[in-house]
């Protein structure tokens, strides 16, 4: 080996050092500690994207966080749907779901489920599927709209409990959780939850340090066609001026007010995550340049 090589080969390591003493207070900070991934946009879909996503995962129970993954799979589920000649319809971002798409979703989840649980492995992790009908893991009650009561969701649930023991089981033996949320209500009748929704109450229930959403937007712009007016932090107040003003609709809803209620009940912080950019979960946890937008109670100075 050429004295070159071996000084460009010992310049890689020196940086490679000086990236894991970056990372060690987060490794100190978020010991044992819970976090909840919602997996969901880019990073569903793209296949090195989805890798790269889950390899993040299986890093970070090696360095002793407890992720915890609850998955959504719109796109794909809309796509079962136009193949089955069966509309989807959305209103204030939830899916409309009669007993066929229900019967969809369930099917599409529990491939999703499958496919996620086996590349962890592959990747020399561990993970269990949870399907949330089983076990009372998610109750839920048929969602209805107090200000608009002739609209019916069909199988659309609130979720009104979560049962964590199971979860906790697996956590304890270093198995990650990977949730699909489809809820049971007392007579078994199954729901269609929204899975941002199931990410917050499921945050609660296990009292996370932090939730994470991975999409397929650079977080909260100011300006939608601005990719330069992202809002790195936000508190509560500042989010509800948001959505009065229209800046938050739509699809965007559901998370934004699940990342609320996940602050209210105790989370710590709640990130929406780029997931377009590669390893984005592993930047947004371990270093301070972070690569969406944080929900805080508090404004950081």
């Amino acid at each position: 080996m050429s004295l070159l090589n071996f000084k460009t080969l010992m310049e890689e390591a020196y940086k490679k050092a000086q990236v894991l003493i970056e990372a060690l207070p987060y490794f100190q900070d978020f010991n044992e500690k819970i976090v909840i991934v919602k997996l969901g946009g880019n990073a569903m879909n793209e296949s090195t994207l989805f890798d790269d996503t889950l390899q993040d995962i299986v890093f970070m129970e090696q360095v002793g966080i407890h992720p915890v993954l609850v998955h959504g799979g719109g796109p794909y589920i809309s796509k079962k749907l136009k193949e089955a000649n069966i509309n989807s319809q959305f209103i204030d971002g939830l899916r409309v779901t009669d007993k066929a798409t229900l019967n969809i979703v369930d099917e599409v989840f529990k491939e999703i489920n499958q496919s996620i649980c086996n590349t962890i492995r592959e990747k020399g992790g561990s993970a269990t599927p949870l399907y949330g009908y089983e076990d009372q893991l998610l109750v839920a009650k048929k969602k209805v709209f107090l200000d608009k009561p002739d609209v019916n969701l069909g199988f659309v649930g609130d979720l009104t409990s979560v049962n964590p023991k199971k979860i906790l089981e697996l956590i304890n033996k270093g198995i990650v959780p990977v949730i699909s949320p489809l809820a049971a209500c007392e007579d078994n009748q199954h729901y269609n939850v929204n899975a941002d929704s199931a990410a917050a109450k499921i945050a609660e229930s296990l009292k996370a340090e932090k939730l994470i959403f991975m999409s397929n937007i650079a977080g909260i712009l100011r300006d939608p066609t601005d990719p330069d007016s992202l809002l790195s932090t936000l508190v509560p107040e500042q989010v509800q001026e948001l959505i009065n003003d229209k800046i938050i609709q739509g699809g965007m809803l559901p998370k934004v007010e699940a990342s609320l209620h996940a602050l209210e009940k105790g989370v710590q912080k709640v990130h929406i995550v780029d997931g377009r950019k590669h390893h984005s979960l592993l930047i947004e946890i371990f270093t301070q340049q972070g690569v969406g937008t944080q929900f805080v109670n508090k404004q950081i100075s």
